[in-house]
This record gives structure tokens, C-alpha cells and sequence, in this order.
């Protein structure tokens, strides 16, 4: 079963992150080389995500509720899903 974070993104820096997922458990590698970082997700009324970022701090992001395919991180950054328009 897939999350509403599998998928391709692109952060602030024009990094691509790939996100797959087993269950809830999820793996983010980084087209930079960065990762392969894991995390879960859950919904919390909003999907929510956990990365255990092991060469910085752990982060928290959500799913942006305006159907903008956005993740919101908790370290003012963000990530919107390729493909889902500018």
C-alpha cells in the first residue's frame, strides 16, 4: 500500500527525492546523493511524515491542505511532488 508521499519531489535547493514506501515505513534517497533516510507516515487529519535525517536533524513535514502537493517541513523548507503542475 502506497502513501500519499511516494513519489518523486523537488526541494528549494532543486534536489529531486525519490519516496517509496512499505506499509507506513518510508525510504527518501536524494538525487545529490544524499540518504537513503527512512521515516513513517501516518494521517493525522492531514498526511504527516517523519524522516530520521541521520547527517542532520529528524524532521516533520505535513501535506499542504490545498491540494498543492507540497510538503510542509518543520525546517522551513519544502518539497512539491514533480509533476503536480508549478
Amino acid at each position: 500500500m502506497s502513501t500519499p508521499f511516494d513519489g518523486q519531489w523537488t526541494d528549494l535547493n532543486g534536489d529531486t527525492i525519490t519516496v517509496t514506501s512499505q506499509d507506513q515505513v518510508l525510504t527518501a534517497q536524494y538525487s545529490n546523493g544524499r540518504g537513503p533516510f527512512t521515516g513513517v507516515a501516518a494521517t493525522l487529519g492531514v498526511p504527516v511524515i517523519y524522516m530520521n535525517n541521520t547527517d542532520a536533524r529528524p524532521t516533520t513535514g505535513v501535506m499542504s491542505v490545498d491540494g498543492d502537493n507540497q510538503i510542509l517541513w518543520n525546517n522551513a523548507t519544502q518539497w512539491k511532488k514533480n509533476g503536480s503542475g508549478s
